[in-house]
């Protein structure tokens, strides 16, 4: 059964991936030139990180938005994703796993006794001539194309999210959020997190 994960947690264990993607970020810009922006995102931006079950591991989601990379990067993507995937690697604690390189993020497990408790996603983004983000992702399963895709942003969600806080209703939409993914984990329906936030904003929006 999936819970709300403790916002305390949370905060903990957001601010060790930023100090470790803050020494990253610097290690990158003095060897390699390339800089960024970090940024969290997904539920942990929105304070809705769950697990399932008290003991249950969760995780959490970062971008990092490019802002200057030099043109051999630019021109080998490949190249591009490998060198900030290396670099993460040599300031990661020895308590995680070095990066694992899937479709569109690079990914960090935290391990402890009983094993997997933590895990966090890394994306690399950067922001296109017409100021809309694109991700970096994997055009094919054989991993030997990466292109930029452009990302969808619903303005109508955000919009619906804001009036919602500023009526001060937002943990309607956490109950809201979590009675919808126990649902589908009852039914076994395959839903990702941001559909289920999407319905879940919605209802909660309605009802105002």
């Amino acid at each position: 059964m999936y819970i709300l994960v403790n916002s305390k947690q949370v905060k903990s264990y957001e601010n060790e991936c930023l100090k470790i993607l803050h020494l990253a970020q610097a290690k990158l810009r003095k060897e390699q030139k390339i800089t960024f922006e970090i940024r969290m995102v997904g539920s942990g931006a929105k304070r809705i990180v769950t697990q399932n079950g008290k003991n249950g591991a969760f995780d959490l989601d970062f971008n990092l938005v490019l802002r200057k990379i030099p043109k051999k990067f630019s021109k080998n993507l490949l190249l591009l994703k490998r060198t900030i995937r290396q670099v993460i690697d040599q300031v990661i604690p020895k308590d995680y796993s070095n990066g694992k390189d899937s479709t569109s993020v690079i990914t960090y497990v935290k391990t402890s006794d009983t094993g997997a408790s933590f895990h966090f996603d890394i994306g690399i983004l950067r922001i296109n001539n017409q100021n809309k983000l694109e991700r970096l992702v994997y055009k094919n399963q054989t991993k030997s194309t990466l292109v930029w895709n452009q990302i969808f942003y619903s303005n109508d969600l955000n919009r619906k999210a804001k009036v919602i806080r500023r009526r001060n209703a937002f943990n309607q939409v956490k109950k809201r959020y979590v009675y919808l993914k126990n649902k589908a984990l009852k039914q076994q329906i395959e839903a990702s997190s941001y559909s289920l936030y999407f319905q879940a904003v919605n209802d909660v929006y309605q009802g105002l």
